[in-house]
């Protein structure tokens, strides 16, 4: 996607260094509020209300769906909202002009389910290996979920991603199950703490991780259609 192809917005965010252009948005609300400051007392002439020019709190939000610029721009605007920042921000309206300013992202939702379930299971058990080992670096680290792939019935980690099945063959989609997702995540936990890739080892490593974060003993819970 060129950066000037959102529809109506463009989005741009501050990296640290400069604003980078993230995604282009087509709106779905552009809301400005303005919180007056009353003054009103007991000598306003006629005893009509009395505002304090220029003091107000002044908000903007906007939402809306579109698409991100490119893997990096995805990654600092999922990184901001989970970290619950507050990122200085311009957000290009044509014909308008621009609005800028700190904003904080408060939601990122995937428009495809097959997508947004491994995002959110993955960020989920990131966040619970973190408390268990919170100095492992693979886990600040960028981790890549590839879903519907043309196959079915499986699931698999190849030393670096999560890979995740469509439906089909009497089985569900694979990035779908929680306990499948866990159990891929499981292989590469495993890997980047131990650095050992035995099989059998990070099979277990996988299922065990699995039935913990679900509390479940049964790992693939609905994996059958």
């Amino acid at each position: 996607m060129g950066a000037q192809k959102g529809k109506d917005l463009l989005v741009k965010m501050y990296d640290g260094a400069s604003y980078v252009t993230v995604a282009g948005l087509r709106s779905r609300r552009i809301a400005f509020n303005a919180e007056l400051v009353d003054i009103t007392h007991a000598e306003s002439v006629d005893r009509w209300r009395e505002l304090l020019a220029g003091a107000g709190v002044r908000r903007a939000a906007v939402s809306g769906r579109g698409l991100f610029k490119d893997a990096a721009s995805d990654a600092l605007v999922r990184q901001a909202f989970f970290d619950g920042a507050v990122t200085d921000c311009q957000v290009i309206v044509p014909d308008f002009g621009t609005i800028a300013g700190p904003f904080q992202v408060y939601d990122v939702t995937p428009s495809n389910t097959q997508q947004a379930d491994p995002f959110v299971h993955l960020n989920l058990v990131k966040a619970w290996a973190s408390q268990l080992t919170p100095t492992l670096p693979w886990l600040s680290q960028r981790l890549t979920s590839n879903v519907n792939l043309n196959d079915t019935c499986n699931a698999y980690w190849d030393g670096e991603t999560v890979n995740f099945f469509r439906s089909g063959g009497g089985c569900n989609n694979t990035g779908q199950i929680s306990s499948i997702v866990y159990h891929e995540f499981g292989h590469g936990y495993h890997q980047n703490l131990t650095r050992n890739v035995v099989g059998s080892v990070g099979e277990g490593t996988g299922d065990f991780l699995a039935a913990t974060v679900l509390d479940d003993p049964v790992v693939g819970r609905g994996f059958a259609t």
